[in-house]
Order: structure tokens, then C-alpha cells, then sequence
């Protein structure tokens, strides 16, 4: 008599073989099956030792010869039928079915070629009931595989809940520490590009130029007589006429061009795709705008212009160069009068 513990060991290590979910319904299943598997195989043992008995004394290898031959085909005749049984119960379980059993042989059905084997009466093989209550072991190891289920599901969803909450926390500071970058690379008073934005996005402009071949320049911009401006009128008045000079940059530029405030009263226009007489065209345009916009501040008209130096980037350029090509043209228009634009040498 195989105990239940037993049973239960031997149907867990099939469901880890087959890759079985141990659900307690599966488990059942799997319990039952073996259950009955075994009570099959029970007569095999009696009739080994039945035929031991029977062995005469004065030739007991023969004897046991015959019984082992016996043994060895019945054993076959089971192995062949566990198999199917484990194999359709796998199938089912997998469905969520239960299977039906395969026919299963009579214990005492069967011939062996050498000596036909003793007839055993078929109700010593307790056919399986599906209504036979289970052992209280095996309810036992069922209730604690159903609590561990529980808790192992309570706590994924908990795992779930707390990761929704770290996802969402990330989210939240990978979005302050993108505003804290902005901030830091914009200016705060006009929101143009400062010089730290410029570092950044200099660099990627002056790359893609040499990568795909294509034109770029840098204008840079004074406004003339700034000082003037600021003890004249104010440096509230100045910062008015700051923003005012990005907002019409911003109404002659297109998207794709960009800004920055490179020092106090100086800014740098970064033009992809633009040669030199396009930049100068552009620029000449503006100053023409900004000429005939003037500042409104506190009821008193404040007139505006600029000086500017235009650069093409060259194949010896990096960012740097570019920049100081640039600067250089500015100082050339300061000193031949302001108010006018002049390109770098070529």
C-alpha cells in the first residue's frame, strides 16, 4: 500500500516534468491519476510472489525464470498505460479538461509465450472513483498550495501597484530635471538660447554641416549704443529693449534657425542651411525692421540698431573658429561706423 504522501510527491515531480501550472485543481487531477495507476501495478507484486511460492524445490531458477518473464511483460503492459495516462492528462490540464482515462487491461489478461500467467480476480484492482474522498494529507498540502497561490498573486499585484508608483515618481523627476535643464540653458530674461545652450547646440549644428555638406553660418549682433540706452533712459528700459530685439529676431528667423544671448547686449543667429550672402540678406532685413520699430517705454520713443559680422562655416572650422570669424566682422562694422553688416574673409 503506497501512502499518500508518496502519491503526492510522485504527481508533483510529473507536473514539474511536464511543465504542469500545481494549481490545486491540476494537483487533484494529477493525485487522482497516479492514484489509480498504482492500484494497477498492485497485482503485479502478488503474482510475482505467488509464482515464488509455487517454485519447485528442485528447480528454482526455472521457476523464477518464469516469474520474472511474467513480471517483465506486465511491467511493460503498465508502463505503456501510465504513459498514455500521463500524457492525455498533461494534454488536458494544459485545456483546463479533464481527461478521460484510456481503457486500461484486466490484470489477469494476458499470455506469456512461454507459460500463460495465473488468472487474478479483477476486483483486486479497486477501479478509481472520482467521488473517493481525498486522504487529509493530501487536502492539506491542496489548502496550503491554494494560501501560497493566494499570497504569491497578492504580492504581484503589490509589486505591480508599487512599480506603477516608482514609474510614475521617475517620470516626475526625469521632468524636473528636464525643466532644470532648460532653465539652466536659456536665458531668463529674453528665453533665448544662453551661452551654455549654445555649447550644446553649436557643436551638433557645425556636425551636421561637415556630415551632409551643406552651408551654415553665424551672424553676431551688437546693439549699437547701449550704454547710451541704459543711463538715458534705464536699465528697466534696457531690458525692454533686449526682449524687444529677440521678438522681432523671431518674426524674421524661421524655425529652424536659433537665438542666443552671448553676453549683455550681444547675440549670436545660427543659420542652418545658409550661406553667407543668404545670412547677410537675412540680417540686412532685420536691421531694417528694427530700424523701423522702435521701443515704447513710459511714453518715450527709444530708437534701436545694431552692428553685425557674418561667418560661413569652412572645412578647418570648428564652433570656436566660426564664432571668432564672426566676432571679428563685428568689430570690423563697429569701427567703420556701426549700423551695417560685414562678412568675415572667406
Amino acid at each position: 500500500m503506497v501512502a499518500p504522501s508518496d502519491i503526492a510527491n510522485i504527481a508533483l515531480r510529473r507536473m514539474v516534468e511536464l511543465g504542469i501550472a500545481p494549481t490545486p485543481e491540476n494537483f487533484e487531477r494529477y493525485y487522482r491519476d497516479t492514484e489509480s495507476t498504482l492500484a494497477l501495478a498492485a497485482p503485479l507484486a502478488e503474482t510475482f510472489r505467488a509464482r515464488s511460492d509455487e517454485a519447485a524445490p528442485e528447480a528454482p531458477a526455472a521457476a523464477w525464470g518464469h516469474a520474472m518473464d511474467q513480471f517483465t511483460h506486465r511491467l511493460e503492459q503498465v508502463t505503456g498505460t501510465l504513459a498514455t495516462l500521463l500524457e492525455r492528462t498533461g494534454q488536458a490540464a494544459l485545456h483546463g479538461a479533464r481527461p478521460a482515462p484510456p481503457p486500461m487491461p484486466l490484470p489477469g489478461a494476458y499470455a506469456h509465450p512461454r507459460q500463460a500467467a495465473p488468472a487474478v480476480a479483477a476486483d483486486r484492482a479497486p477501479a478509481p472513483s472520482s467521488a473517493a474522498p481525498l486522504p487529509r494529507e493530501v487536502r492539506t498540502l491542496i489548502e496550503r498550495m491554494d494560501a501560497a497561490t493566494t499570497e504569491i498573486r497578492d504580492e504581484l499585484q503589490a509589486s505591480r501597484a508599487e512599480l506603477g508608483e516608482t514609474r510614475g515618481e521617475l517620470k516626475s523627476i526625469r521632468d524636473q530635471l528636464n525643466e532644470a535643464r532648460e532653465a539652466v540653458q536659456h536665458d531668463p530674461l529674453t528665453g533665448v538660447l544662453n551661452r551654455r545652450g549654445m555649447d550644446i547646440v553649436l557643436p551638433r549644428e557645425v556636425a551636421r554641416a561637415r556630415r551632409v555638406n551643406a552651408p551654415l553660418s553665424v551672424g553676431m549682433i551688437d546693439l549699437d549704443h547701449f550704454k547710451h540706452i541704459n543711463d538715458t533712459f534705464g536699465h528697466q528700459a534696457g531690458d525692454r529693449v533686449l526682449v524687444h530685439m529677440t521678438e522681432l529676431m523671431r518674426s524674421v528667423l524661421r524655425e529652424t534657425d536659433l537665438i542666443v544671448r552671448y553676453g549683455g547686449e550681444e547675440f549670436l543667429v545660427i543659420l542652418p542651411d545658409t550661406d553667407m550672402e543668404g545670412a547677410r540678406l537675412v540680417l540686412d532685413r532685420l536691421q531694417d525692421i528694427v530700424v523701423k520699430s522702435p521701443v515704447i517705454h513710459e511714453g518715450r520713443r527709444i530708437s534701436v540698431g545694431f552692428s553685425a559680422g557674418v561667418a560661413q562655416f569652412r572645412d578647418d572650422d570648428n564652433g570656436a573658429t566660426l564664432v571668432l570669424r564672426a566676432d571679428r566682422a563685428l568689430q570690423t562694422a563697429k569701427r567703420a561706423g556701426r549700423s551695417q553688416v560685414v562678412l568675415a574673409e572667406v
